[in-house]
């Protein structure tokens, strides 16, 4: 594993270089999205863009590569290659977590290692979501404002569904589902378990366990297949 420094942060004088750059709707609706998800890959970004840009298609390499360029001179983001032969990871600065006015604690920069996988994974699940007209917001928002028992990794909107989503890539012991899946049953419309081959039939399993026959029709297993990062 390696990691790019950001060519601004050794110094001001690419934060300089474009101080004053103009700044799209559409580069603010994705750095809040970044800022909001915490960690994005490029290719994402560029699904991500392309969707906000009204195109049917996502952006090429080069041109995803042109805008986010254009936000790490400005000093919004960094980028980080830690995985040999995948794309870049992009994540906010503190800088760009004033512009999208996020909360004051939110956590800014590389996630830990430990968390990278499934926090990349939750952001590919959030913009297909919001690609599909599905506002999202995720976990690390929930955590200043959710009441409920058990945070999920992200609440979607569509009309006046409210859906809980989870991501599922190890399983949890069965004394954890038989506490989330009522928790989560109670304060949504519908639960959407994103899951590997591996997780698929434990969480089947606690499904049918641990809640009364109409509550589990209201919880959809989905298989995560490409979105895995």
């Amino acid at each position: 594993p390696w990691t790019d420094r950001p060519s601004w942060a050794t110094g001001q004088a690419g934060a300089r270089k474009e101080k004053n750059m103009k700044i799209t709707p559409r580069d603010l609706a994705a750095l809040n999205f970044v800022a909001e998800v915490g960690a994005v890959r490029l290719d994402d970004v560029g699904r991500l863009l392309a969707h906000l840009g009204g195109r049917p298609t996502e952006l090429g390499a080069r041109t995803t590569r042109g805008i986010v360029d254009r936000w790490k001179r400005s000093g919004f983001t960094e980028h980080h290659r830690i995985y040999h032969g995948q794309p870049s990871i992009i994540v906010v600065t503190r800088r760009g977590a004033r512009l999208t006015q996020q909360p004051v604690g939110l956590r800014v920069g590389l996630p830990a290692v430990a968390e990278l996988g499934h926090d990349l994974t939750t952001a590919a699940v959030a913009v297909l979501y919001e690609c599909n007209g599905r506002a999202w917001t995720g976990e690390r928002l929930l955590s200043t404002t959710f009441a409920g028992n058990h945070r999920p990794d992200g609440i979607t909107f569509h009309r006046d569904q409210r859906t809980a989503v989870e991501i599922e890539l190890t399983p949890k012991s069965s004394k954890r589902y038989s506490t989330i899946l009522p928790d989560l049953t109670a304060e949504f419309d519908r639960v959407d378990y994103w899951v590997t081959p591996e997780t698929e039939s434990t969480v089947r399993s606690a499904s049918a366990n641990f809640l009364v026959p109409t509550d589990q029709q209201r919880v959809h297993l989905v298989q995560i297949g490409g979105l895995a990062r």
